[in-house]
């Protein structure tokens, strides 16, 4: 009898620390509740960034059947509302299109016989992993100077060789970035010095 009554004591006893847990629980998930319904909230307006990048150039041909690209700059174009100063890069993507227009397997290299080119890798830009990185940093309405600065293309160069008939193509390709801390790291796996004026990769 006595051994009965000390099981159901010990199991009252454990039952009634449960419920001690249990409303200790609710009590503790209550208090959090209050502290998260009584923080006063911080409301910011963020405005987001805007930018028009737009690609300049001249290009002509001349009486020798020679088709020149020059002065190919970028402009951070301005817009109403908005003053963004940008981090620019460019890519140019040589190809070869048939007498259809379609783009070849053909391999194209700006390096090809019968294509002759001054492209600023020192005074202005830095080419890295294929871009060409401006660098400064351009405020709105402001350009870069010429990264082409003449690009030349000369058919009759081509004759007899495996470019006899096609087009050659250079597509200018230009990305801008607001420049906020941590922006260019974060987009383009990429470091700027503003007092070196110099892009390196990022290394964390």
């Amino acid at each position: 009898m006595d051994k009965l009554r000390a099981v159901l004591l010990d199991r009252k006893l454990r039952y009634t620390a449960l419920l001690v847990v249990i409303v200790f629980s609710f009590a503790v998930s209550g208090t959090l509740a209050y502290f998260m319904m009584s923080t006063l909230s911080i409301e910011n307006d963020f405005v987001p960034t805007r930018l028009s990048i737009v690609i300049h150039e001249e290009f002509t041909k001349d009486d020798d059947d020679k088709y020149v690209k020059s002065n190919v700059t970028v402009e951070n174009a301005e817009i109403p509302g908005f003053t963004s100063r940008a981090y620019v890069r460019v890519k140019l993507v040589p190809s070869w299109r048939d007498a259809s227009g379609n783009v070849t397997g053909v391999a194209a290299s700006l390096d090809t016989p019968g294509v002759t080119y001054d492209i600023d890798v020192i005074d202005d830009f830095n080419l890295i992993g294929g871009y060409y990185y401006y660098k400064g940093v351009l405020a709105p309405g402001e350009s870069t100077p010429a990264l082409i600065r003449s690009l030349t293309v000369d058919y009759s160069a081509f004759t007899g060789t495996p470019y006899e008939g096609l087009t050659f193509e250079l597509s200018v390709l230009a990305e801008g970035l607001n420049d906020a801390p941590g922006a260019a790291e974060t987009a383009w796996g990429m470091a700027y010095n503003k007092e070196a004026r110099v892009w390196a990769p990022y290394a964390p």
